[in-house]
């Protein structure tokens, strides 16, 4: 607020006007689902879900927002998109317990991933100063996950609880966000869809949300909870918890390389080839897990914990030099808490003491 002009003074920044959106998403769904008990040891759940999406997305198209010098020049209009889905998702579930100490269960659904709302925006937005292109995709798909699981469980009230499992996802549609594909020319730009008559792209980067099929998904939980009940003294005070999975992935990334002949002269302009790589799927690291070690005696009880995960792709790059990765690390926390009387209890907590480093890192693997 200005005293001297009594007036509201808000910076203008023409570019936020792309972050200018409205929406609205219905989502209904309605299920049919059966238990079927065959005696004492085997059940049978099955059922089916339809799953209907009905969205309407209000924002701002701007092909020409800033001229080369950051100067706004008013090209902008609003823009709505609407998205309409209809899904069927069966399940299927066996649950056998030969014995009061174990069971087995196998499962085959069908499940949705939506993508971020913000990625089926109508918007495109042009940045002449850092040449950059900025466009989100109405026509997202949603994930699609037909998933296949086998689960056995075994109990015994002096030991605990251990459970091991294995699990298969086939996913198509798996969203992510392509960034630093170059813009060679204006017959790359039309191809593309881009609006060629807002001025020249060649050389510009396009970042977008696109999708890929025939990703899978496998691997194996175990998770173990114990307590010593069977020892004798102290030990049957400690309690033990710990989780561990094991994943791989399989997608396919379009990666983009460049050849250029070198035994003529002058060289010809390099060739651009667009292919598929197959590679782990992002944000998906291959192991991760947690441990918990802890002591209860009368009022007294503590835990001590570690979660551990390894590094996984976090961005994705049109060229795999640029892509990025979380790195792995492990965080270590201590919780202490001690009942003074019924009415007052006091507690401890010691959270990630180790401060290990977190972050990405541009490194590539393969490299």
């Amino acid at each position: 607020y200005n005293p001297v002009s009594e007036r509201y003074e808000y910076q203008n920044v023409p570019s936020e006007i792309k972050n200018k959106y409205s929406i609205v998403e219905n989502v209904y769904s309605s299920y049919l689902m059966t238990v079927l008990d065959l005696g004492e040891k085997l059940k049978i759940i099955s059922g089916v879900r339809l799953d209907l999406e009905n969205n309407t997305y209000d924002a701002v198209y701007a092909p020409d927002l800033v001229d080369d010098n950051g100067v706004a020049k008013g090209t902008i209009r609003d823009t709505t998109s609407n998205y309409n889905d209809l899904k069927v998702l069966p399940n299927f579930h066996i649950i056998y317990k030969p014995f009061s100490w174990v069971d087995f269960r196998a499962a085959y659904t069908k499940t949705l991933s939506r993508p971020d709302f913000s990625k089926r925006l109508p918007t495109l937005f042009i940045n002449r100063t850092e040449k950059s292109i900025t466009r989100n995709n109405p026509v997202l798909l949603t994930t699609v996950s037909n998933n296949f699981d086998l689960i056995a469980s075994f109990y015994n009230w002096k030991f605990g609880l251990f459970t091991i499992g294995g699990f298969y996802k086939k996913l198509d549609n798996v969203a992510y966000t392509r960034s630093g594909f170059i813009i060679r020319d204006e017959n790359d730009a039309e191809e593309l869809g881009l609006p060629v008559d807002q001025g020249l792209l060649a050389g510009f980067s396009l970042t977008e949300p696109v999708s890929t099929d025939d990703s899978e998904v496998y691997g194996i939980e175990i998770d173990l909870q114990a307590n010593f009940g069977f020892a004798s003294g102290a030990l049957r005070n400690l309690v033990f918890r710990g989780n561990y999975t094991h994943i791989v992935s399989k997608t396919y990334y379009p990666r983009v390389m460049y050849i250029r002949e070198t035994d003529v002269f002058p060289p010809p302009p390099a060739e651009r080839v667009i292919y598929l790589e197959e590679n782990r799927m992002e944000k998906q690291p291959s192991d991760f897990g947690n441990l918990a070690i802890g002591y209860d005696i009368k009022g007294f009880s503590s835990r001590l914990s570690v979660y551990f995960q390894r590094r996984y792709f976090s961005d994705i790059a049109v060229d795999k030099v640029q892509d990025r990765f979380r790195i792995a690390y492990s965080r270590w926390d201590l919780a202490l808490k001690q009942q003074i009387n019924k009415n007052l209890t006091a507690f401890f907590n010691f959270t990630n003491f180790t401060n290990p480093l977190e972050g990405n890192d541009y490194r590539h693997e393969d490299l």
